[in-house]
């Protein structure tokens, strides 16, 4: 089950705006508690973490799934672009599955340890790729600039 809007924590935003809206962003569509997520950052972490391993150590979705790195918000630093969906699918790999899209957040790119990774929005971009869109979206990319410690989340039940 996903959290609900009311269930964010505005304690737990940081100091950079452009982080909070995607962590904002991450928990409305990824925050999940199942999963161990706690907070916005448990999300973004988790989902980092799920990227790197199963790109750098052949582990399954699954084999992943508690799996969160600890990286902590002084440790990102954020900016924000507007770019095309083809220059989103040069930098990092787009997934199969489309969606039209229906938000108005952000694509959500993370750096970490010199690899970039797309945490939100695959399923737009792959929509703009397949109807050809040419527009500029909004972008999100943030740059881990810790190495972090992968850490087991238990369930939230």
């Amino acid at each position: 089950m996903h959290t609900q809007c009311s269930d964010y924590d505005s304690a737990l935003l940081t100091g950079d705006q452009i982080l909070n809206t995607s962590l904002i962003c991450l928990a409305k569509y990824h925050l999940i508690k199942e999963c161990g997520d706690r907070t916005m950052m448990d999300a973004f972490n988790r989902l980092l973490a799920k990227n790197y391993l199963m790109r750098n150590d052949g582990r399954t979705r699954e084999q992943v799934r508690f799996t969160h790195l600890n990286i902590k918000p002084d440790e990102i630093s954020s900016q924000k672009t507007r770019q095309t969906a083809e220059w989103v699918a040069g930098l990092t790999s787009v997934g199969s599955i489309e969606c039209q899209p229906t938000t108005d957040c952000p694509i959500v790119l993370a750096v970490y340890m010199g690899q970039m990774s797309l945490l939100d929005g695959n399923k737009r971009v792959r929509w703009w790729l397949n109807h050809e869109d040419k527009e500029l979206h909004r972008i999100h990319i943030h740059t881990v600039t810790a190495v972090g410690e992968f850490v087991e989340h238990e369930p939230i039940v």
